[in-house]
């Protein structure tokens, strides 16, 4: 599934100083939830309350009271105001083989609203089934044919198939009449496609998209007008150019082909919600099936003489007398590691041992650091001496550590900021060294002291006076008897008198 980008504003924070970086504010918040089970599914409800009081009689006075009330919710027919969107979009053309397809519904409740005979409550009633070329025996060109009948004619079996088990009095009275749109799956077909319970639990779930969180970390209750429930296929389409049909089917009454019962030999009438066609094209690409087809195999090929190793360690071939070296190889790959080109810092390329944060057995232990944290990633290597190559798993982990935080923009401004901060203090400490040791504890106090006497006189007694006798020979014959004027220099002349009025100022 196509994971939606977080649209975001990006502005520009200054920080104390001239310095500016771009810091990033997410405008919404995209989070995940497993389902919306409903306080009451879809169906028929009736109340009745009843009022004793103790050793009176009160049948008469306090009669028991019934009501009868309905909750109601789509179950054959999804309205086009439902549906929030589709993906791959309705007739797009594009490379969708490595994309499942999937469809966003706008009420969160909808897969959920009414239960599965024999289910638990997180299994939705619908699913989302994908089908190519020559498939559906009435789409064999996968250009979305669906077959239009009433309700009441789906039950009777009016259409080919095996109908779905729904009884009458399950339905509202407006449903009888009620025209929708059923495709027929083939058994074997039905068999190959359709998900299991379990699977339809997984794929469906609860998206929400809505304002940003007051705080990081904070886990606020979910905004019920930013809900979406999406519901995904569970099937990649062809890596052959080709139409394909996704239809939302509605599971509600074959629950029990669900359960590991076969479909009957003429195939399963199944109600199709909504659909949508799109056109792969043809990928040449390696796709998720390449990779995982012979994932917990014996090794893709029909001679191999490896067993399924469902760890998924890289396989070798043992030596009969390994040498420690050796041993030290087999336990890293037996781990879960492998080995691959690094290049070290100084430039030269050697081989490395690395293994990522799933293992195949228990990690070792590690040593007590010998302080609280690292300054780069090259601290962080662990060296095998008898294989004589790094094993660079915790340096790639430091170095992916420190990537992560430093793309986030609000703690990179923060982080420049603190670093310029430790930088100024630095300075004052290293001008002003008796600065050293202060504490805040120590400011009420020193804002109470006549600091220019107190530096005045700590020059008199640092070194005996020797800072203020050298000062007082440095400055000469001015400092020791005052100011003076130069030689030569006549006095300067005070400024002129402002006129009188009804005299002329002097020539």
């Amino acid at each position: 599934m196509a994971v939606d980008a977080v649209p975001a504003d990006v502005r520009t924070e200054p920080l104390k100083g001239d310095a500016a970086v771009p810091a990033v504010r997410a405008t919404h918040r995209t989070r995940f939830f497993d389902h919306k089970i409903p306080s009451l599914y879809a169906g028929r409800y009736e109340i009745t309350t009843r009022q004793t009081v103790a050793g009176q009689p009160t049948e008469a006075a306090l009669p028991e009271q019934r009501r009868r009330f309905e909750v109601r919710g789509a179950r054959f027919v999804i309205e086009g105001t439902e549906v929030h969107a589709c993906y791959p979009i309705p007739g797009g053309v594009g490379v969708y083989s490595q994309l499942l397809p999937h469809i966003t519904l706008d009420t969160p409740g909808l897969p959920w609203n009414r239960p599965l005979a024999g289910q638990p409550a997180p299994v939705p009633w619908m699913a989302l089934c994908v089908f190519r070329e020559g498939e559906l025996p009435d789409d064999p060109d996968a250009i979305g044919h669906v077959d239009r009948c009433t309700v009441d004619e789906l039950r009777a079996g009016a259409l080919t198939g095996r109908p779905p088990a729904i009884t009458p009095e399950s339905l509202f009275p407006d449903e009888h009449d009620l025209t929708c749109q059923s495709i027929l799956v083939p058994a074997a077909l039905f068999r190959a496609v359709a998900p299991t319970p379990t699977e339809m639990g997984l794929l469906a779930h609860i998206r929400e998209g809505g304002p940003p969180d007051a705080q990081r970390g904070s886990d606020p209750p979910p905004d019920e007008s930013a809900l979406n429930a999406v519901v995904v296929a569970n099937r990649f389409p062809s890596r052959q150019a080709g139409m394909h049909v996704a239809h939302l089917l509605s599971l509600d009454g074959h629950e029990a082909y669900l359960n590991g019962q076969a479909p009957p030999q003429e195939g399963l009438r199944v109600v199709s919600l909504w659909s949508w066609v799109f056109e792969t094209l043809e990928d040449t690409t390696i796709g998720f099936g390449d990779l995982v087809h012979y994932l917990a195999t014996e090794g893709g090929e029909v001679d191999s003489p490896h067993v399924p190793d469902l760890l998924l360690r890289r396989r070798y071939d043992a030596p009969a007398s390994p040498d420690p070296g050796q041993r030290d190889v087999a336990r890293v790959l037996d781990g879960g590691g492998t080995a691959l080109p690094q290049r070290l810092e100084s430039g030269e390329r050697t081989v490395a041992f690395y293994r990522g944060p799933l293992t195949a057995e228990p990690a070792p232990a590690l040593p007590a650091p010998e302080r609280a944290r690292l300054d780069s990633a090259g601290e962080a290597l662990i060296y095998h001496q008898r294989a004589g190559v790094f094993d660079t798993s915790y340096a790639a982990a430091f170095t992916l550590g420190r990537t992560l935080a430093l793309a986030d923009a609000e703690f990179r401004a923060h982080l420049l900021g603190y670093r310029k901060a430790a930088r100024s203090a630095a300075r004052r400490l290293l001008t002003h060294p008796r600065l050293a040791g202060r504490a805040a504890r120590d400011a009420a106090a020193v804002l109470g002291v006549n600091l220019p006497r107190r530096a005045f006189d700590q020059l008199l007694v640092d070194g005996d006076g020797i800072r203020v006798r050298r000062a007082m020979a440095g400055a000469g014959a001015a400092v020791a008897a005052g100011r003076r004027r130069p030689p030569g220099r006549p006095p300067p002349r005070a400024p002129p008198a402002p006129p009188v009025a009804g005299h002329a100022p002097p020539p």
